[in-house]
């Protein structure tokens, strides 16, 4: 039975987003944070929770969450406090979870969507991860590495609208927290999990049954579970008087990305459920005004900030601008290179299609570049000014890279050039002789471009620049060979 069309609808989607900060160790103990071990390696008296274990808050984990606050426009407050909230669970060794729920780390704060619109948010708090479980056939098989692993809760303001909002919310996110260093966010490796809460209401009530969504891995699946739960809940309510018993409850449901429906699991918990009680073990943690201005000393533009910049100030692509974000290395190469004299354009086009690992997102924050803003804004004033092909760009860039003990001469790039024998090739013989080698050794591509397959010039052009070793300019080589052909 569907749901009448003229039934008006509240939606609401509050999210629940957990984030493993990027430190070397767990939260409370020495063990490594390192997802790619094997199973229960990676485990302590502390972190398994064995009689008289006592924890050591870490420094790195804190410092992270502060960054993520101080990003997200939070209000920190001088003092949080840590809490234990008890639950039974086969992967949870200690019985109750480090979290904080009284007093969190930050308050408040907003990300701004692609749109322009406004989330609020009302909390951001520390805690640690529980284990993992794998069902395997008939057996559970628990992996405790990631007990105790240090997390960031980011909760939302109820105030999402649509599956479409919460994929946008997710991936700017996932955007700001990578580029600031806090985590890697790969939902893939279990760095970012989101816990859905979907309400659906008739317009003008007061009463919103809470449904929230489990087993969301991915962002798409996030979206798609939302836009696919508020359709289940519409039409839940169409049916609802009478019967008021067939109305939304409050209920934990499993999404099945198989089936595209959302599966229930048990009644939705209270926090009276999780008997929370303050944590005995570690102190209050203070925060100084002097603490976050030494952490929030980095925070320049964010990445949407950036994109929109180089939109308005270079007339970037949305995609292109939008990549460029792809890792604050990246970001800061570009805005370093145009700032050093190179075009804007080609230096997005060469730092995207010419990748360099030390630029990629997770690369060793200390690795150097291939080639440095200044040298890589001379290579592409002297491709922009044709002096050098692409194919001798490239070559030269290969060359500077693999042989920096070469710079100690320093030399102006033009001398460079010369000297490694990648001048562009402007001798006319020359070029003559290698558009008559690649229209006999592929005379197929002449007769098909004389027919009028115009790509075919394309593959005569690639014969040019082999013959030439890349010196030649394509530009000057499609020329001349159109006059070959009679074109």
């Amino acid at each position: 039975m569907s749901a009448p069309s003229h039934l008006a609808v509240d939606p609401r989607v509050g999210l629940e987003v957990h984030v493993r900060l990027a430190t070397r160790s767990k939260l409370l103990c020495a063990c490594p944070n390192d997802p790619d071990l094997a199973p229960n390696v990676a485990t302590c008296p502390v972190c398994v929770g064995l009689p008289g274990s006592m924890p050591v808050l870490g420094g790195e984990a804190v410092r992270l969450g502060l960054l993520a606050a101080l990003r997200l426009g939070c209000q920190v407050p001088a003092r949080s406090a840590f809490d234990r909230k008890h639950y039974v669970y086969p992967d949870l060794p200690k019985g109750y979870q480090v979290t904080q729920d009284a007093r969190p780390l930050a308050l408040g704060g907003s990300l701004e969507l692609s749109s322009g619109k406004r989330i609020p948010l009302e909390r951001i708090h520390l805690e640690e991860d529980a284990g993992r479980s794998r069902h395997d056939g008939a057996a559970t098989l628990v992996d405790l590495n990631r007990a105790g692993v240090p997390l960031i809760e980011v909760v939302t303001e109820p105030v999402l609208r649509s599956g479409a909002e919460v994929r946008d919310f997710l991936l700017r996110l996932r955007e700001e927290l990578r580029f600031c260093g806090v985590s890697d966010c790969d939902m893939d490796r279990g760095s970012l999990r989101c816990d859905v809460n979907v309400s659906l209401a008739p317009r003008g009530s007061a009463t919103f049954a809470r449904v929230e969504l489990k087993n969301l891995n991915s962002i798409r699946a996030a979206g798609a579970a939302v836009t696919a739960e508020f359709e289940r809940l519409h039409k839940q309510l169409a049916r609802s008087a009478p019967p008021a018993s067939s109305a939304p409850r409050n209920e934990t449901r499993r999404w099945n990305a198989d089936s595209g429906r959302s599966e229930p699991m048990r009644a939705k918990e209270a926090a009276l459920d999780y008997r929370f009680l303050p944590e005995p073990d570690l102190l209050e943690l203070e925060v100084t005004p002097e603490d976050l201005a030494a952490i929030g000393a980095g925070l320049e533009l964010g990445p949407l900030a950036r994109r929109r910049s180089w939109r308005t100030q270079h007339g970037l692509s949305q995609t292109d601008a939008a990549d460029l974000c792809g890792s604050r290395a990246l970001a800061d190469h570009f805005d370093a290179t145009v700032a050093a004299g190179a075009p804007a354009r080609s230096a997005a086009k060469w730092l995207l299609n010419e990748p360099d690992p030390a630029l990629a997102h997770g690369a060793d924050p200390t690795a150097a570049p291939r080639l440095s803003a200044t040298r890589l804004a001379e290579l592409l004033a002297a491709l922009d000014a044709g002096t050098i092909s692409a194919a001798t760009a490239r070559e030269l860039a290969e060359h500077l890279a693999t042989r920096p003990a070469a710079e100690p001469e320093r030399r102006p790039l033009p001398e460079l050039v010369e000297a490694l024998g990648l001048a562009e090739l402007t001798d006319r013989d020359t070029l003559d002789a290698a558009v008559d080698a690649a229209l006999v050794a592929r005379p197929d591509a002449a007769v098909a471009y004389r027919a009028g397959r115009s790509a075919a010039l394309e593959v005569l052009v690639g014969e040019v620049l082999r013959a030439t070793a890349g010196r030649a300019d394509a530009a000057v080589a499609r020329r001349l060979l159109g006059v070959a052909l009679g074109r």
